[in-house]
């Protein structure tokens, strides 16, 4: 009995997310942030304000490799792209506030991501790309049931 391998693996799938994630990763490099100081600056940006250390830990899922929230928060205060302050009651730990100059960064970030997908996704047409996230959420809900999620 001869087996024919689906047109679709996860490997295709593991390919193509790293693909991607090794162009994000150039771009991020090319302003300086690292995927954890951007994981910081977005949720900042998202959040139109402050948000303390304890906060932006709940928020943000650790990334293999990739310092806590706490580290990376100071490591763009270090660099001047968020100030940290520490609140009254200190509870949450210190609370960071985009700069000038890390808003105009994450401007740039998303900026670039905007090009980057036009060059990646922009002549696909649109009804292929509906039916390729339908089977990636398919997939994913499958995977996560698997798991017990």
């Amino acid at each position: 009995m001869t087996t024919t391998a689906p047109p679709l693996t996860g490997q295709d799938i593991g390919t193509v997310a790293a693909a991607t994630s090794r162009v994000f990763d150039v771009l991020l490099a090319r302003n300086g942030v690292t995927f954890g100081g951007w994981l910081v600056m977005n949720a900042l940006d998202q959040h139109g304000g402050p948000l303390s250390e304890a906060e932006l830990t709940r928020r943000l899922l650790p990334s293999p490799g990739e310092p806590s929230a706490a580290v990376a928060m100071r490591i763009l205060a270090a660099t001047g792209l968020v100030t940290l302050a520490q609140p009254e009651d200190g509870d949450d730990g210190p609370v960071a506030t985009l700069t000038e100059a890390g808003a105009a960064r994450v401007a740039a970030i998303r900026a670039g991501i905007r090009e980057v997908a036009g060059r990646l996704y922009g002549d696909i047409p649109a009804d292929d790309l509906a039916t390729a996230r339908r089977v990636l959420v398919a997939i994913t809900e499958r995977a996560n049931a698997e798991l017990g999620l």
